[in-house]
């Protein structure tokens, strides 16, 4: 009875792990609930979530609805992950309307058969048309590799900071140094965060481990202004065993320093404020005593 029981136990953990992988999914990005008037939006699918989006316009159509109304969504881009992984930009035909509500509708999905909720925003944020800039390019921190009962995650860790007036994705080119073939896919961060490479059951990329690879960043706003000027190759390995290396949380040197100014200058600047009232107030008692003595 005691094995029975343990093989029981090992199917039906077996069986929950596998589920972890299971369903099909369409995610939404900007993820905020508000935006500005020339926003983009971004539409992930997962397993055969991913045919949904190659669909768009035939068998599935999208748009956004406000007020009864129907806004039609154009096709900016598609780009094709490695796993189980697809996404496409889209953009409103004319620019939204500030101070309305509006809500992205896929048509002709079986809800019973894919995940997807619809989602809204209100247009309450100002035009953005100001590129996105680096204050920290990303630099590589930590990576592992873990194995779990659908497969292994994979990932490597890079540290960034971006200025920016709305939310950012990371456009990040993965490029096989040993073939010298690449992939892209825009990443959303998390954080001063960059994660690229798979989770057991989906990812943007795929590694090799006996191969090396060398990746590049840009960045897109959730308005498409793009910085496209492409970040140095930063050459790496992928990680081959599940010793996770040593993990720093990610801190951008340039904001420190500039905090450190910031934080000396406001000093200085009272340092002097303080001596000068004291030169002041000295040159004061002086007078007063120069008067008195004269009287006298």
């Amino acid at each position: 009875m005691r094995y029975i029981a343990i093989l029981l136990l090992l199917l039906l953990t077996s069986a929950q792990v596998a589920a972890k992988c299971g369903g099909n999914e369409i995610m939404i990005w900007p993820l905020g609930e508000t935006i500005a008037p020339n926003s983009i939006f971004v539409i992930e699918g997962y397993a055969d979530g991913q045919e949904v989006i190659n669909s768009l316009g035939s068998r599935f159509h999208i748009y956004l609805e406000s007020d009864g109304k129907r806004f039609a969504l154009q096709t900016v881009k598609k780009l094709q992950g490695q796993f189980l992984l697809n996404q496409i930009i889209l953009k409103p035909e004319k620019n939204l309307i500030k101070g309305k509500k509006y809500t992205l509708y896929i048509e002709g999905l079986d809800k019973e058969f894919i995940n997807f909720q619809s989602k809204s925003w209100l247009v309450s944020l100002p035009k953005d048309e100001k590129t996105p800039s680096w204050n920290c390019e990303p630099s590589i921190n930590t990576s592992w590799l873990q194995y779990f009962g659908c497969g292994p995650e994979q990932r490597v860790l890079f540290c960034h900071e971006v200025s920016d007036n709305s939310e950012t994705l990371i456009y990040t080119k993965v490029t096989n140094v040993n073939d010298n073939t690449s992939h892209d896919y825009y990443l959303i961060p998390v954080e001063a965060e960059i994660l690229i490479g798979h989770g057991m059951c989906a990812g943007e990329f795929v590694f090799n481990q006996e191969n090396e690879y060398e990746v590049q960043f840009g960045i897109m706003d959730a308005c498409g202004n793009e910085n496209k000027e492409l970040t140095k190759p930063i050459t790496f390995k992928p990680p081959t065993s599940e010793v996770k290396e040593p993990f720093e949380p990610c801190q951008c040197l340039a904001t420190i320093r500039k905090k450190n100014v910031s934080s000396i200058n406001y000093i200085a600047i009272v340092s002097f404020l303080i001596i000068l009232s004291l030169f002041v107030f000295t040159i004061r008692i002086l007078t007063k005593n120069k008067r008195r003595k004269s009287q006298s």
